[in-house]
């Protein structure tokens, strides 16, 4: 995060209380959350254990459960996807390469998980009372840039249909809702055109085309789909005249005068109480909302400021959500940089500021906002690992404006290496609850999760450049973060003395874990390494274009046999094995990799 930012959002944390604003109410949950989503009585999360990625729920605040299987082994794991009706039918899918779907009856439990297919986005799901089920996502090629945006809907019965609705390049994450009769909608951009079908009668009809263009900046984020338990929808699209809305049973209108808008948002109740956001790319979000029967009300600002991604070139969860329930108690949560904040307020009336509500100590990335009853929720959980967290909208908030006190215990000195790598451990104990974060720059740290009086070491694992052997000075910070976002910080540093070692002797055992899919693909990586680092220790690879040569053409041999060998998991895997051979060899390895 950048200082401004975050010296801003830590000004807001230390604000007075006010109306409408977001408390922690963290819940019981894994030891670790990289991301989360939850709907009616079920909550799941994704998160990395010894054997891969894996998704967990918890149904009813009961344990959690692997309700798509077993950990699978993956470069990166995708975020889960739940959804429920009122009668207790929910639905949840995930996982990469091939995603998984539990589907659980009213009255039931979920059943046996069965396999949807390869995703490249997470799956869109939707759940309707009677056990309706339904869910959209878009698979690419193997070899192709071209995808496939997949559809299918469960019925009562256990009927399966299946649709390929569209194909395509540029092909965006589906929306998608469903209907208490069984009438499903999904919506996708197509490049430049937003879309959408409808399920009717066990058929899926053709693809209609939301009118008015799509802007100064089309995209897979400039489109909203939204639809109450009864089944009424709302879509709402960037357009060339502004953020279009069309509720089902109202005529079109254009509610915000944002023509570049890249993350639409929008939500819808049974009552009429709506709320719709656009940002465009001056990274302000606008709103309008309305009351139970109310109209639209003017345009108004909720958020400023940098944000992560706009999704609307990036795969991913949404950047922004919106909640609201009848009578028009309404929420937003958003990424601001590498935080997450939300705000609170009526739908056509009054909202609350803008508040931080994840830890200033970890990043966040994909977040659920959803209702609870009548009262939104946020729920939320770190790629840098930590427990679940959340936040629930409250009238006043409680002012803890101090700074977390803590002590650490610093090594003078690091065992010597001759690789480069060295684990820094720092002991850190806090007065009260807190994050404990050691880093040594903005992409290099690690943080633990500590409780009032415990002392844990932190450890931080890191790689020196050891072109040059002898003493080294490692700088880092300690950082102690609570949960309202105060912070406190301290400079440190430690040294170490990197040892000399023959070239060779960094070659790898060819069962190295290079993130491929495949013992074979991890073996073919590590011969292609082992050779490169011989061939660097004969001398045979004086200059950056002699070593570019040989690597391009080996790693294009690998990632035609290889699918996966083109992932940046793999690619800086391979790097960080050839990293240290060629600075030793004598050639800029920052230039190298950065080709």
């Amino acid at each position: 995060m950048r200082p401004l930012l975050l010296a801003a959002l830590l000004l807001v944390c230390a604000a007075p209380a006010r109306a409408d604003v977001f408390v922690p109410a963290d819940p019981a949950g894994p030891a670790d959350a990289h991301c989360v989503d939850a709907a009616g009585d079920v909550v799941a999360v994704t998160r990395k254990v010894r054997e891969g990625w894996v998704i967990e729920a918890s149904v009813g605040g009961g344990p959690w459960q692997r309700l798509l299987g077993a950990p699978v082994r993956a470069l990166y794991g995708f975020c889960p996807s739940v959804a429920a009706a009122a009668d207790g039918t929910a639905v949840i899918a995930g996982g990469q390469p091939i995603a998984r779907i539990a589907v659980r009856r009213p009255g039931g439990t979920f059943g046996t998980a069965s396999a949807l297919g390869r995703t490249g986005y997470d799956v869109a799901l939707a759940a309707a009372p009677g056990g309706w089920v339904t869910a959209a996502w878009t698979r690419t090629g193997i070899r192709s840039l071209n995808s496939a945006l997949n559809a299918l809907v469960i019925a009562p019965s256990g009927a399966v249909t299946r649709a390929v609705l569209d194909r395509g390049q540029g092909l965006g994450g589906p929306r998608v809702v469903l209907g208490p009769d069984g009438t499903a909608t999904v919506a996708w951009n197509n490049q430049v055109t937003r879309r959408f079908a409808e399920f009717r009668g066990g058929a899926w009809g053709a693809p209609i085309e939301l009118e008015g263009g799509s802007g100064s900046r089309a995209g897979d984020g400039g489109l909203a789909l939204a639809a109450t338990p009864s089944g009424r929808r709302l879509f709402a699209w960037a357009a060339d005249d502004g953020i279009r809305v069309q509720a089902d049973g109202e005529p079109l209108a254009v509610v915000l005068p944002v023509t570049d808008g890249t993350a639409v948002a929008g939500a819808l109740a049974d009552d009429g109480s709506a709320i719709v956001t656009a940002t465009g790319l001056a990274n302000t979000t606008e709103a309008a909302d309305r009351g139970p029967g109310g109209a639209w009300s003017v345009p108004h600002t909720i958020s400023t400021g940098e944000r992560t991604t706009d999704y609307t070139d990036t795969p991913g969860p949404p950047p922004f959500s919106v909640v609201v329930a009848p009578g028009g108690r309404a929420a937003a949560a958003w990424l601001a940089g590498a935080q997450i904040a939300a705000a609170g307020g009526q739908a056509g009336g009054a909202w609350g500021a803008a508040t931080p509500v994840s830890l200033p100590t970890r990043s966040a990335y994909a977040f659920d906002l959803s209702l609870t009853g009548r009262e939104p929720r946020l729920l939320f959980g770190s790629p840098d690992g930590g427990p679940l967290r959340g936040a629930l909208l409250a009238a006043t908030a409680p002012v803890d404006t101090s700074a977390p006190t803590f002590s650490a215990q610093v090594p003078r000195r690091l065992p010597g290496t001759k690789t480069g790598r060295i684990t820094l451990p720092v002991a850190v104990q806090c007065e009260e609850a807190c994050d404990a974060r050691i880093e040594v720059d903005s992409e290099t740290y690690a943080v633990r999760a500590l409780g009032a009086g415990e002392q844990t070491a932190v450890r931080l694992s890191t790689r020196l450049d050891i072109g040059r052997a002898g003493d080294r000075r490692v700088a880092f910070r300690i950082i102690a973060g609570d949960r309202a976002g105060n912070v406190t910080r301290r400079r440190a540093s430690v040294r170490v003395r990197v040892l000399d070692r023959p070239i060779r002797s960094f070659k790898v055992a060819l069962d190295h874990d290079f993130g491929m899919f495949s013992a074979a693909g991890d073996r073919a990586v590590a011969r292609f390494v082992n050779d490169m680092i011989d061939r660097l220790a004969r001398g045979e690879l004086k200059t950056y274009r002699a070593f570019r040569r040989l690597y391009d053409a080996g790693f294009d041999r690998i990632e035609r046999a290889y699918d996966e060998a083109g992932d940046t998991a793999v690619r800086d895997a391979i790097a960080d094995a050839l990293y240290v051979p060629a600075a030793r060899a004598g050639l800029d390895a920052e230039t190298l990799f950065d080709g």
